[in-house]
């Protein structure tokens, strides 16, 4: 198979990184496996009405004037290092797209409802802040020859932008 193009994957709203399962874990899964009789019992958690109304509860979840100016700014930053590789910086060959700001938003709300809280906080974006953009920014032929991650760019770029205060 090909990697999808930036475009497509662009359209995903996070990379998630998941670890091979532990011994444990493995050898659970091989013994329900081998169990192909069986049949998984299944029932609905929640009604397509309550998945709206929830929804509903995470676009009331409250994104201070602040919190987003700093949510852009570390999106924008990875245009920044994408620019710099364009003048003998070695980093990214493009940063994240709108998409990407449109993906903090809606990914740190959600955190924040989950979380019980009725807004969002920077702890609620920088949470979020890898999985939403790891897979929006590319590395350059360079970087990627020095062995560097897209999460270690995005630490730098969380690190560098100041958080705003009182939030």
């Amino acid at each position: 198979t090909y990697p999808l193009p930036e475009a497509q994957t662009d359209r995903f709203l996070f990379k998630i990184l998941v670890d091979y399962p532990s011994e444990q874990e493995e050898r659970a899964m091989m013994e329900r496996w081998g169990q192909l009789s069986m049949q998984p019992k299944l029932s609905a958690v929640s009604s397509g009405e309550e998945l709206l109304q929830m929804r509903a509860k995470v676009d009331e979840v409250y994104l201070s004037p602040p919190l987003q100016a700093y949510m852009l700014a570390l999106v924008r930053e990875t245009r920044v290092a994408a620019a710099a590789a364009g003048n003998g910086g070695k980093v990214l060959s493009y940063g994240a797209s709108p998409r990407a700001s449109l993906a903090l938003v809606q990914s740190a709300r959600a955190l924040a409802w989950l979380h019980g809280m009725n807004h969002a906080t920077p702890e609620v974006v920088q949470n979020v802040f890898l999985d939403a953009l790891r897979h929006r920014v590319g590395l350059t032929y360079e970087a990627e020859a020095e062995e560097t991650t897209t999460d270690q760019i995005l630490k730098g770029v969380l690190e560098r932008i100041p958080v705003p205060a009182g939030q």
